[in-house]
Formats: C-alpha cells, structure tokens, sequence
C-alpha cells in the first residue's frame, strides 16, 4: 500500500533537523550583521552631516564678524 513512500529519509530526520536549524541559525545571524552594518552606517552618515552643519555654521558666523 505505502510503496511509493520513501522512509529511508525519516531514518535521517534528526541530522536533516540538525542541518536546518544551523541553517536558520546561520540565516538570522547573517541579517543581524546586516542590520548592524546598516545602523552604524547611517549613525556614521549622521555624525558628518551634523559636522558639516557645525561647519558651516562656523563659516557663517565668521563672515558676519
């Protein structure tokens, strides 16, 4: 009746398990560095943007004095 199934997989389910939870794993931490990198990369966009501010508010006032 159950021919057509194949159980030799299941007789490996735990290293199969095994295998996709290193792979989930591996998967969030992946995006996780990812994130990191975007958040760092934008607070660091953010620093210079705030400097060249400073800057030319520097400029300003110099040239008014």
């Amino acid at each position: 009746m159950f021919d057509w199934l194949n159980f030799s997989a299941l007789d490996r389910f735990p290293l199969l398990f095994y295998i996709l939870a290193a792979k989930s794993i591996l998967l969030c931490f992946g995006f996780m560095l990812v994130k990191n990198y975007q958040r760092r990369r934008l607070e660091r966009q953010q620093e210079q943007e705030k400097q060249q501010q400073q800057q030319q508010q520097q400029t300003s006032t110099k040239k008014e004095e």
